[in-house]
């Protein structure tokens, strides 16, 4: 059996391609945990295929759009809008406009803190 690109999962198990007599080269996992996989995996330890590639550890996914106006929208509300009704309170107590610069400051902080991610125009 053809075995090729070998490298380990965070779990263990080996990520690899073998070469299947009808489908050609296709990916497969060998884990000692799946039937189907135990005797690759064991084979590859042993050193059968080659070397096996460490696991290389993934990096993160960009937020989306959504996930962060849902970041964002938490942040207004622990954060920015008390700052907003303690000032429009105080307006309203004292007859006067109320003084929005902190709550200004606030919300410029929560986005440059959650800034939306870039879209890819066609």
């Amino acid at each position: 059996m053809e075995i090729k690109k070998l490298r380990f999962t965070a779990t263990g198990a080996i990520d690899c391609e073998i070469n299947h007599p009808a489908h050609g080269w296709i990916p497969f996992t060998a884990s000692p945990d799946d039937a189907s996989g135990q005797e690759i995996h064991a084979r590859a330890l042993a050193g059968e295929y080659g070397e096996i590639q460490a696991y290389v550890k993934p990096d993160n996914e960009p937020l989306t759009v959504e996930q962060v106006q849902a970041l964002r929208r938490e942040a207004y509300a622990a954060e920015s809008d008390p700052l907003k009704n303690e000032a429009e309170y105080d307006a309203l107590s004292t007859g006067l406009e109320p003084d929005y610069t902190a709550w200004i400051a606030a919300v410029q902080a929560i986005k440059a803190r959650y800034p939306l991610p870039e879209t890819i125009s066609a």
